[in-house]
């Protein structure tokens, strides 16, 4: 609700971190979902081969961020841990929905990535874009509490005649119901 009382310009940035505080939440309840390596004395022995291997080549090898990396082998990714919530929660995305999660980083780290040759360009790309991140925020909120089925698509009633909506219907539909 706070995002919806404030500027163009921190819109996105407040549905950036609530996007990010959903996603976690819904991450963190469900783990063994998204981590990909199941078995957990077998990632740790994928770790551990790694390791023998990795410290062959460097010098220093327990300061080096290759051993980090090779520690967090069976986490899932940054973009993982955004998009598979949505699969979880069976929430459907589309290609656009994805890229518009992936410009979240962007907006938390204050990143010039909106484009637009003159302002009015500029403001219909942005808030497009915020439109987008409302519909991805809503959908994680109410599947959260149990709704499924449709619900309002603020970019095709805010944006009805922009040619990157023309497709898109009023309502969306966020799938069923999570068992």
């Amino acid at each position: 609700m706070e995002a919806n009382q404030t500027s163009l310009e921190a819109q996105g940035i407040v549905y950036s971190v609530v996007l990010e505080i959903l996603t976690s939440y819904i991450a963190v309840k469900n783990e063994d979902k998204l981590t990909p390596i199941k078995d957990k004395k077998r990632a740790k022995e994928l770790r551990n081969n790694l390791h023998d291997i990795a410290e062959k080549y460097i010098s220093n090898y327990k300061d080096s961020p290759i051993y980090k990396r090779i520690n967090n082998i069976n986490t899932p990714t940054n973009m993982d841990k955004l998009i598979k919530p949505f699969e979880i929660m069976k929430i459907p995305l589309t290609e656009d929905d994805k890229k518009i999660i992936s410009n979240r980083n962007d907006f938390l780290h204050g990143n010039d990535f909106i484009e637009g040759k003159d302002l009015s360009e500029f403001f219909s790309n942005h808030f497009y874009i915020n439109c987008k991140l409302n519909f991805l925020v809503y959908a994680l909120l109410l599947k959260i509490v149990g709704h499924h089925g449709k619900i309002l698509n603020m970019v095709k009633i805010y944006l009805e005649n922009d040619k990157r909506v023309k497709d898109e219907q009023f309502y969306r539909d966020i799938g069923d119901a999570v068992s």
